[in-house]
């Protein structure tokens, strides 16, 4: 059954804490505040990758790496952009940044060549492609501590002021 289609949980919440340099997931238990205890906090190792050695297994890398066939992303996006640097190639990196200090109508314009040689993305596009592989991340590895998955997203939005926080 496609993921889509699954049932939630919805006696659970899956928190995006999508940050500048890394980015963290974790299903909380849906109780109030003061009912809450170590036990309904399950943070999700999405910074494991096959083939990759993450700092942390809870954090992945805030990084997306556009190639001319493929867009990698987290660790793979780090290592690719490393070796790309020889070509004049760069990532699209701190993403959380990006939305603070940059208009929200640039949100829609292209990337910049060296960031995406195939000129099909812009930092909407790749933002959200990039939130799409927490997700990913987050369901494939879920199992591992026995979290509930899918759940209802939530994603703690920057510290905006309240006019860019109502138009983000």
């Amino acid at each position: 059954m496609p993921i889509a289609a699954a049932a939630r949980h919805t006696d659970w919440i899956g928190c995006i804490d999508f940050g500048t340099a890394l980015s963290k997931v974790a299903v909380v238990k849906a109780v109030a505040r003061d009912d809450l205890t170590q036990d309904c906090i399950r943070p999700l190792p999405v910074g494991l990758r096959e083939g990759f050695q993450p700092r942390s297994p809870f954090l992945c890398p805030s990084i997306v790496f556009i190639h001319d066939d493929r867009t990698v992303f987290g660790l793979e996006a780090e290592a690719d952009a490393r070796r790309g640097q020889i070509r004049g190639r760069q990532a699209f990196a701190s993403l959380k940044q990006h939305l603070s200090t940059h208009s929200l109508d640039e949100l829609d314009d292209p990337l910049p060549e060296e960031i995406d040689p195939t000129g099909r993305f812009t930092p909407r596009a790749a933002l959200m492609l990039y939130l799409a592989h927490l997700l990913e991340r987050a369901g494939a590895v879920a199992p591992l501590t026995k979290a509930p998955w899918p759940v209802p997203i939530r994603i703690a939005r920057p510290a905006w002021d309240p006019n860019r926080a109502a138009a983000g």
